[in-house]
């Protein structure tokens, strides 16, 4: 499989609003061409901490210590910064059981309590292959 044809997970629109979104959050507005949203849009507290454990690891880089983590699609001259809390993050694309994700997208799940549907799939797939595994 062409690892670039993944599906999306824990990716985010460009703020294009800047200043205009706490407005724009009141009124209910969202802007033509969102497709992901924001993280804060995605935050579900109720999810256990072993999925969320769990989840994190695959979204990690693979190892011999982390043989369920993604590998590397692609290499950026830049980090990002978390949407919500500005940490750096990565510089990095991962990808692995069908989805492609930025390095470091743990910090979501982990620290702000994100989770999206993808989430729910990309532990599932992972949870798959962990069934076929010898």
């Amino acid at each position: 499989m062409n690892p670039s044809a993944g599906r999306r997970l824990l990716f985010w629109d460009e703020d294009i609003a800047g200043q205009l979104q706490p407005l724009l959050d009141i009124l209910g507005v969202k802007l033509r061409g969102a497709v992901y949203g924001q993280p804060k849009d995605h935050i579900v507290p109720d999810v256990p901490w072993t999925d969320r454990e769990e989840l994190a690891r695959a979204l990690q880089l693979r190892s011999t210590m982390n043989p369920i983590g993604g590998d590397v699609l692609m290499s950026y001259m830049g980090w990002a910064d978390c949407r919500m809390c500005g940490q750096k993050l990565g510089t990095r694309d991962f990808f692995g059981y069908g989805f492609v994700w930025p390095e470091l997208a743990d910090h979501y799940v982990l620290v702000h309590k994100v989770w999206t549907p993808e989430c729910d799939e990309l532990l599932a797939a992972v949870r798959r292959s962990r069934r076929r595994a010898p």
